[in-house]
């Protein structure tokens, strides 16, 4: 999107849907700088987006709520951190410490053993689902071109001067269907390649024999809750979180923007990229930490659950931060480590990606550091750049991606300019809703195109915060009934394609859903809970 606004020619490869994969499995919290380490790219990623969300949400009509957030103590030593992330919320503005009367003022439901809390009013919740879609939709209004489907299984470098990407593509089947023939693959052409395949990325440079990747994946399963009845009273106005510790910000549980409740994510360090079922024992302490938090959920039905894994590179290889190398002299790019945080920082990312690129612009000219390379120079750049949770690897002529990969031959176009006129924002829930449960295919119409919803949270909120009549399972990904996971081994890609280049297109498989029928494993699993 963002290459794409600056006047590039862009092409997007996903191996399944946009917003599978990791995306599939975000909080849907736009968090502030809390818990991110000073100095890191993260934060500077963070930092820049902050400051285009809400205005971009605006624009685009994605669903969001300002809310700000809560981190609450439940025992003393957890009052007696507050202090740190009072100080580690200095400069984020309204930031204040309630006291366990105020806290009760501003979240009456709230189970009896708060203590206290920070309030951080810089939150917002977000629907994790409509964020990419939304993105996508602009991206290609900006002329932009998405290719679902595909994944690839040959990446060439052919030599020269004018030197450019040949890359072999082939159709991907949905779940449970034969895998196509390596003979169906078709071929593109891109002058640079970004490889933003999230748990698939080390595939992809190993593909192009590159430099490889190393991953320790984190799971996170959530729980959703439903109101009783379409007019029941919100028992929750804003996100409640744990204290945050180094390792991770802990279990929310926050209203939606469909009006359910979410509990999650958990944070479990696995060894491989296999997302397993939900086992009932996570989900029974996920309900137990609801319930804690906010009583009154026990009158709440279950609406489903979900999981998601975060790509974390390994630590010991590559450390913790956002991962971004350009090589201008290949016209290669990676971006990799993208966390849960991926969601905030979308826009601040994909402006240092495009800079990385072409050049920063004078908005974006604060990411200029030593370690990005000016495309100008023919130099490798091993900055720590980042890139969104769209699990997506992207080639390109001109250079032009927001939330996914970016390649760019030409600088035709100067950074900064906009191929085109706003476009209008997404439909109004109730219509996203209504056009949801109509189609049942698992799709909303975006201004004339038919996206898939591949995020659960999203999925449960638009059939009305109950088991939509189609499986909200991703074609690809591992699901039972409202389960929806992202799962990491499979590697999603996108690339540029040149201007001059002629493309031989394969259609694609269709993207077979299950019937509802598909809910009965989910629904013995949360019975037992009951």
């Amino acid at each position: 999107r963002e290459l794409a606004r600056r006047g590039q020619h862009v092409a997007l490869v996903e191996r399944h849907s946009i917003g599978s994969g990791v995306s599939a499995g975000n909080t849907g919290i736009a968090c502030t700088l809390l818990g991110v380490a000073q100095g890191s790219l993260e934060r500077r990623c963070l930092e820049h987006g902050r400051s285009l969300n809400l205005a971009t949400y605006r624009a685009l009509g994605v669903p969001h709520n300002p809310c700000g957030a809560l981190y609450v103590a439940w025992s003393d030593e957890e009052l007696a951190a507050l202090s740190s992330l009072l100080a580690a919320g200095q400069g984020e503005e309204g930031v204040v410490e309630l006291s366990a009367a105020e806290l009760r003022l501003a979240e009456p439901h709230l189970g009896a053993g708060a203590r206290g809390a920070v309030l951080v009013p810089g939150e917002v919740v977000v629907d994790p689902g409509l964020v990419p879609l939304a993105f996508a939709r602009d991206a290609l209004h900006h002329g932009a071109e998405i290719f679902e489907g595909l994944e690839a299984v040959g990446l060439e470098r052919v030599s020269g001067a004018d030197g450019y990407w040949r890359i072999a593509l082939r159709p991907t089947a949905p779940e449970g269907l034969a895998a196509v023939p390596a003979t169906g693959a078709t071929e593109i052409f891109a002058w640079h390649v970004v490889n933003c395949g999230g748990l698939g990325a080390d595939g992809v440079q190993a593909t192009a024999g590159r430099d490889g990747l190393s991953f320790a994946p984190r799971r996170g399963d959530y729980l959703v809750f439903r109101p009783p009845q379409a007019d029941a009273d919100p028992l929750l106005f804003r996100p409640i979180g744990a204290v945050p510790t180094p390792a991770a910000r802990g279990v929310y549980v926050w209203p939606t923007v469909h009006g359910n409740i979410a509990c999650g994510p958990t944070n479990v360090v696995q060894d491989d990229k296999a997302l397993a079922e939900p086992q009932a024992s996570t989900l029974g302490a996920l309900r137990e930490h609801a319930f804690k938090v906010c009583p009154g959920l026990r009158d709440w039905p279950v609406a489903g659950c979900y999981s998601g894994l975060r790509p974390a590179l390994s630590p010991g290889t590559w450390g913790t931060d956002y991962l971004i190398r350009t090589c201008h002299e290949d016209r290669w790019s990676v971006v990799a480590g993208v966390r849960s945080t991926g969601l905030t920082a979308s826009l601040g990312i994909a402006a240092l990606v495009a800079d990385g690129i072409l050049g920063p612009t004078s908005a974006s000219s604060n990411y200029n550091n030593d370690n990005t390379n000016n495309p100008n120079n023919n130099k490798n750049n091993n900055d720590n750049n980042n890139s969104n949770n769209t699990n997506s690897n992207t080639n390109s002529n001109n250079n032009t991606n927001s939330n996914n990969n970016t390649n760019s031959n030409n600088n035709n176009n100067p950074p900064g300019s906009t191929a085109s006129p706003a476009m209008p924002p997404l439909p109004p829930l109730r219509q996203l809703s209504r056009d949801f449960v109509a189609r049942g295919d698992g799709k909303v119409d975006l201004h004339g195109r038919p996206f898939r919803v591949a995020h659960a949270l999203t999925q449960i909120g638009l059939a009305g915060g109950s088991s939509p009549g189609v499986s909200m399972q991703a074609p690809g990904h591992r699901g039972s009934g409202l389960w929806v996971g992202a799962r990491g081994s499979a590697s999603l890609s996108s690339w540029r394609l040149p201007q001059e280049a002629r493309v031989r297109r394969t259609r694609g498989l269709p993207l077979l859903l299950p019937v509802a029928s598909q809910l009965r494993s989910l629904a013995s699993k949360l019975r037992s809970l009951a």
